[in-house]
């Protein structure tokens, strides 16, 4: 039987790791949603710079919304052959 059970996270709910400006809320994990998306949500000052540790996401994909100002990113696309699901 399928789980219908609706969750809403307002402002300032969910967990939160990080200090200061560097404060990453998560508004929905992996295990509440069986491990098909997590949702964070990250508000950063005006020119706000990330450190530069380069990483690579293997197993997922990403997206950003961006309400207000612009913000970028360094891409590197990689192809790779398709893999067989479970």
């Amino acid at each position: 039987m399928a789980d219908d059970r609706s969750v809403v996270r307002l402002p300032g709910e969910g967990r939160t790791l990080g200090t200061g400006s560097n404060v990453i809320t998560y508004k929905f994990s992996g295990p509440e949603t069986r491990g098909a998306f997590s949702v964070l949500e990250r508000v950063v000052p005006p020119n706000f710079q990330s450190p530069p540790q380069p990483h690579t996401n293997t197993q997922e994909d990403w997206a950003a919304y961006v309400p207000e100002g612009r913000s970028s990113s360094r891409l590197r696309i990689v192809k790779s052959p398709p893999r067989q699901g479970p």
